[in-house]
């Protein structure tokens, strides 16, 4: 028996299959874990709160065509980016946009783009007959009209733009039509 066992040590050059069942769960925890991290460090965050605030806005313009009245606010905290929709003059809960670290900017035809600074707030509101843009008003820092229907010639866009590590996500409005584009 002793010689028998002594055989099998010199012959079992190998890995069990246990030991290769660790070490793949052991790589699979770490794969998942960097390409999470990985999704972090690049513009992810920035690309989501960009694709969250083109619903709203698509959202607000539908309803906007439906009710009295309707607007979408968008604000700047030390927490993050926020969106908030008010509807016949009911405020609903906010909706976090981006964390802190994803900043947003906002220009239109021909202006340098502006960033938001904590405080800020921009107000966007529809036309109810046509779901044209009727204003976007901005208060904070940055405070002044941006756009008024009827009022403000030769914008042809108003853009919002959402940064995170040098990546760069745009959300685009037509005045005339109220489309919302990227």
């Amino acid at each position: 028996m002793k010689r028998l066992m002594t055989k099998f040590r010199k012959h079992n050059k190998g890995f069990s299959l246990v030991e290769l069942v660790v070490v793949i769960a052991i790589m699979s925890v770490l794969v998942g874990i960097s390409a999470f991290g990985i999704g972090m460090l690049s513009g992810r965050p920035a690309q989501k709160a960009s694709a969250r605030f083109r619903t709203n806005l698509d959202r607000i313009r539908t309803v906007s065509m439906g009710k009295t009245s309707a607007s979408l606010e968008l604000y700047v905290t030390a927490d993050g980016v926020f969106s908030k929709e008010t509807v016949n003059g009911v405020s609903k809960d906010p909706v976090m946009l981006g964390p802190k670290s994803v900043t947003c900017s906002y220009s239109y035809t021909g202006v340098t783009p502006v960033e938001m600074a904590v405080g800020d707030k921009i107000v966007i509101v529809f036309d109810r007959s046509d779901g044209s843009l009727k204003s976007v008003t901005a208060s904070g820092s940055a405070g002044s009209s941006i756009y008024t229907s009827g009022t403000t010639t030769g914008v042809n866009e108003v853009d919002f733009i959402f940064t995170k590590a040098n990546k760069k996500y745009k959300v685009s409005i037509v005045p005339i039509t109220g489309r919302v584009s990227n």
